[in-house]
């Protein structure tokens, strides 16, 4: 996600340096903490995304040598450096677009949650790899808080602002911060060693949440309007329409699926995921109209309109495994290449 586009034609945001709502106000003053968006160095945010992305990078030339090393590779992107980045770039997109008063969450609190978030996910980096159940328990615990106060801070700025456009992506953030949580909860459940058929239920309830859910509502309510931005071009008359349409269908079918996943009852799983694909469908018809206007030129929104359609090359691949295999641990032996095709769109969508 790139700070300095700007997401509506009026409006400029903030610097990259200031990924809370700097340009709207003053830095802090001696003797008081410093507003979310104060400009400078901030270690808290800029290092830990980084951090992740570099061991990840790391393992990959190592991982032949390492047992569990694909759980760790792909952990280490979509839980260390994926969640770290949504934290931060969701709290200043709904920064910019609601322009509430700094202290409603200053850096103080928004460090705290960032810290809980670091240590939780170091933690169950450890404990997992290590078979440590409590320590993987503790660690999925205390980033389920972490998004969880998070979540309870993007409602708290949305009920402060004034009406105006565009509110329907912190109602994005919401949704996708309520998936994180549940899909912790069922990832410490996986570590616990499931029987095979109980382990591919799971582990479908777990990708789906997190991936489609905590990811992709995230990244959906974001280009609504960082997407034009990308391409210079006016937001589509009916994108805003058609987002807040789509809401609904993508968190109900999340629920279906993972209903269906846990009950053992393939029909409806197969279900919640088409109806996950068909509002996504909903959704990205409306970015269709950016993009005859302004067709992409650069590597950035590029990357990103790729990067879609790789995520839906990524849901057809997991629809086509859930329809044609005969057993749930038959679908979880084949689930590795699929979370892959989705790891690599993942960092490229936000």
């Amino acid at each position: 996600m790139t700070p300095s586009q700007k997401l509506e034609p009026a409006r400029p945001v903030p610097a990259p340096d200031a990924p809370a709502g700097a340009a709207a106000y003053p830095s802090a003053t001696p003797g008081r903490p410093a507003p979310a968006g104060a400009r400078g160095r901030w270690p808290l945010r800029d290092y830990p995304g980084l951090l992740w992305l570099t061991l990840a990078a790391l393992l990959t030339l190592v991982h032949p040598f390492l047992p569990g090393s694909r759980w760790l590779m792909v952990h280490l992107v979509l839980l260390g450096a994926l969640t770290h980045s949504i934290m931060v770039w969701s709290t200043h997109f709904t920064q910019a677009l609601l322009k509430t008063r700094p202290g409603l969450d200053d850096r103080r609190d928004q460090s705290r949650r960032l810290t809980l978030l670091l240590v939780g996910t170091t933690v169950t980096l450890v404990g997992v790899p290590t078979a440590t159940w409590w320590l993987t328990v503790v660690g999925a615990t205390l980033v389920a808080v972490a998004v969880g106060w998070h979540g309870v801070q993007l409602w708290r700025r949305l009920r402060a602002a004034l009406p105006g456009r565009f509110r329907v992506t912190v109602r994005y953030y919401l949704a996708a911060a309520v998936c994180l949580p549940v899909g912790a909860a069922l990832g410490a459940t996986l570590a616990l060693g499931l029987d095979d058929g109980l382990h591919g239920r799971f582990l479908l309830a777990h990708i789906t949440v997190n991936v489609l859910g905590w990811v992709g509502l995230t990244v959906t309510g974001t280009l609504l309007t960082l997407w034009p931005t990308m391409l210079r071009t006016p937001i589509g008359p009916r994108a805003e329409q058609r987002a807040r349409q789509a809401l609904p269908g993508l968190a109900g079918s999340l629920a279906v699926l993972l209903a269906g996943s846990l009950a053992d009852v393939r029909w409806l799983t197969l279900a919640g995921l088409a109806g996950y694909a068909l509002a996504l469908l909903w959704w990205a018809s409306a970015t269709l109209a950016p993009v005859r206007t302004a067709p992409p030129r650069e590597f950035a929104p590029a990357s990103v309109g790729l990067s879609l359609l790789w995520w839906l090359l990524g849901i057809g691949l997991v629809l086509w495994r859930l329809a044609t295999t005969s057993t749930w641990a038959e679908l979880a032996d084949g689930i590795g290449p699929v979370s892959a095709v989705i790891v690599v769109a993942s960092p490229h969508s936000c």
